[in-house]
């Protein structure tokens, strides 16, 4: 089940996983104003940016529980480390965003429309565009940080070789 859940080819094991998303949150305040053209132009005069996680669920086989207690919990402690990780990821994506929001968002200063409320659909319409190429960037640094530091072929090899080799055995 956790195969199939993380996707993993029939020829592989996968005894655990985390499951998580990321969430981002937009706070925007607007100030809209007149166009010298016609219609309306809305400046985001705040916007706060607040990213997570969503509660994470971490996976262990079932199968491992009261059989393999050992196996579990190097399965389980490995778990562990990709929640670890993901916290620190999830503060480095924070703290860049907050170097990056002026620049990042400086399309966004007076987006027009022909009324209040079309120039504030049109803003939200770009935000969340950026939001969709915000959490990307953020997904695709998360597997890529995970496979570098956790996923590795020295781990698994840990993995395997822990219990006096149970896992493998199994």
């Amino acid at each position: 089940q956790i195969g199939r859940l993380m996707k993993v080819d029939e020829r592989h094991m996968a005894p655990g996983a985390t499951v998580s998303h990321e969430v981002i949150f937009a706070l925007v305040t607007v100030d809209v104003r007149k166009s010298t053209v016609g219609g309306v132009c809305a400046y985001p005069t705040r916007i706060a940016f607040t990213l997570g996680l969503t509660a994470r669920k971490i996976h262990v086989a079932s199968d491992f529980a009261l059989a393999e207690p050992c196996v579990y919990r190097e399965v389980l402690a490995h778990e562990e480390r990709h929640v670890a990780l993901d916290n620190a990821l999830m503060h480095i994506a924070a703290d860049a965003l907050r170097v990056a929001a002026p620049k990042r968002f400086a399309d966004l200063y007076g987006v027009w429309g022909e009324s209040d409320a079309a120039a504030k659909q049109n803003l939200q319409h770009r935000l969340e565009a950026d939001d969709q190429s915000l959490r990307l960037e953020i997904e695709r640094k998360r597997v890529g940080a995970h496979a570098a530091a956790i996923d590795t072929p020295e781990e698994r090899t840990r993995l395997v070789e822990a219990c006096a080799g149970r896992l493998e055995k199994l």
